[in-house]
């Protein structure tokens, strides 16, 4: 199901991302390494929560296990090796110790099953990821935390796909608003302008020539940036995350501007607020763009209630546009 997209994706390191619990990342995962490994690909794994397990922690509903191959690196725990339905052998410690005991880079030495966790911090995700480009791993996979979209974030991975599914909400409308919601924050465009911002850490201001302001939070500078928007500027960058009310405040302009912020995970503005700075005349864009590769979708819920398979695809592919959107289960494309 993937393999035309890894066929064509520069991108190396490839982070699977749930807007929800029991969205069918792991699913998805599953079939993402096996379009890999039927590409010849060598592959490197691991996860930023606790993959692979037989029950959710939280609602016990039972979870399809992560189904690894033969040659592939999967970075995880001791305790979960000691659960591992696979034969490996441990290529290195990566980490001497988490909740669950030492991290190891292993090699699968056959088709099986293996939980992932103890990566639990993206300074984790980051070392792993190291090692196995210096392990000679063509792709490295990344299943990320239940709603933890800073797993997206341009310097961790360089490339995501979306899983959205049923439980998200029993409210269809509703679910179509959250994916939108995000679709439109991680599609932000890229900031190409000729002038470069000499630190990504500082607010920066463009009024005739480039302003910096000293270190702290748009928080911070709230006030101050306030009394500076009175008077038109072309540009406003702020670093970190950027939300609705401190947005709402920076925006009740009559004179439209650019804001730039360092990522789509950093904006915290639903669609509608982005679309109605966009009819004013402003502009919203990002420092490093997040290359969103597919939407996977999950049309059933595990608390009983579920959508016509078909109809979600066809309102996620209206959402996405260009991007391609899969049903792993059936194995459907659109």
């Amino acid at each position: 199901m993937f393999k035309d997209i890894l066929q064509q994706t520069p991108y190396k390191n490839i982070s699977v991302v749930g807007l929800a619990k029991n969205v069918g990342k792991t699913t998805t995962l599953n079939t993402l390494i096996q379009s890999a490994v039927q590409l010849n690909l060598k592959i490197g794994v691991c996860s930023i929560g606790v993959d692979g397990e037989k029950q959710d922690v939280w609602d016990y509903h039972d979870k399809p296990p992560v189904r690894v191959h033969k040659g592939l690196l999967a970075a995880t725990a001791s305790q979960c090796l000691q659960e591992a339905k696979v034969a490996y052998r441990i290529v290195e410690q990566v980490k001497p110790s988490s909740p669950m005991g030492p991290v190891y880079i292993i090699e699968c030495l056959e088709d099986g099953e293996l939980k992932l966790a103890g990566t639990h911090a993206t300074e984790d995700i980051e070392l792993v990821f190291s090692r196995f480009r210096a392990l000679g791993v063509d792709r490295c996979f990344v299943d990320g935390a239940y709603d933890r979209l800073s797993t997206a974030k341009p310097d961790l991975t360089e490339a995501v796909i979306l899983c959205v599914g049923a439980s998200i909400s029993p409210s269809f409308e509703q679910l179509c608003d959250e994916v939108s919601n995000v679709v439109t924050r991680f599609s932000l465009p890229i900031y190409d302008q000729d002038i470069e911002l000499p630190s990504k850490d500082r607010i920066c201001y463009l009024k005739h020539t480039l302003h910096v302001m000293e270190e702290g939070s748009i928080l911070t500078h709230l006030n101050e940036v306030k009394q500076i928007i009175t008077q038109p500027i072309e540009m406003l960058y702020i670093p970190g995350g950027l939300t609705s009310r401190t947005f709402e405040q920076l925006t009740h302009v009559t004179h439209p501007y650019m804001v730039v912020i360092q990522d789509g995970t950093r904006c915290f503005l639903p669609g509608s607020t982005i679309n109605k700075w966009y009819r004013r005349g402003g502009k919203l864009y990002v420092l490093n763009p997040i290359h969103l590769l597919a939407l996977s979708v999950n049309p059933s819920s595990p608390q009983g209630y579920h959508y016509h398979p078909r109809m979600m695809m066809d309102h996620m592919k209206r959402l996405g546009g260009d991007v391609p959107v899969i049903d792993c289960v059936r194995r459907e494309r659109m």
